[in-house]
């Protein structure tokens, strides 16, 4: 009676392929629901959850939105500052606060950044990137928020927002992002 050999690796490729499928499936799965991880340290990291914007935004609320497909957001994902992603242009979205709406005056000094005379904490632009790159920030000055658009301004030192890129359309906007479980900084 012959006997049918199988290659050693041969269960666990499955087991790996099969565990891959999952995992594949299920974040598409969490995508579709809403669920997006962040992994940047511009904001708590964890998992967050899109929903629907009702009304107006806000300054303040966290959000979830696509990039301009312009050479300034070619540039970040280049560097990895963006991953590749399900939005126009190949981006990821981005999960960002809101720090100036219609109307507002933005305020860009070397110091960093004030909108209506409130200063941003950290929101410095810096002229080079972690890896000794160069950078090219808003030029100073000041800056009415245009109806239609949004500042998005988070207060980390390496946050790559709206001192680089200015005002984004609020037509952008995928929804309000709300934290599901974020990393324990207290430990």
């Amino acid at each position: 009676m012959a006997t049918t050999r199988l290659h050693p690796c041969s269960h666990g490729a499955k087991l790996c392929i099969g565990t891959g499928v999952v995992l594949i499936l299920s974040c598409l799965i969490a995508s579709e629901l809403g669920y997006r991880v962040n992994s940047s340290p511009s904001l708590p990291r964890g998992i967050w959850r899109v929903v629907a914007q009702n009304g107006r935004v806000q300054r303040g609320q966290i959000i979830s939105i696509f990039p301009t497909d312009n050479a300034m957001f070619k540039m970040a994902r280049s560097r990895s500052y963006l991953s590749w992603g399900l939005c126009s242009g190949g981006y990821s979205s981005l999960l960002k606060p809101v720090a100036a709406v219609e109307g507002d005056r933005v305020a860009i000094s070397d110091q960093g950044i004030a909108v209506d005379g409130v200063f941003i904490p950290k929101s410095r632009a810096l002229t080079r990137d972690t890896m000794g790159r160069t950078l090219k920030p808003m030029e100073n000055g000041f800056y009415t928020v245009k109806p239609g658009t949004i500042w998005l301004i988070s207060s980390h030192d390496h946050s790559f927002d709206s001192r680089y890129f200015g005002a984004l359309p609020s037509a952008n906007i995928l929804g309000l992002a709300k934290p599901v479980l974020l990393e324990d900084h207290t430990k």
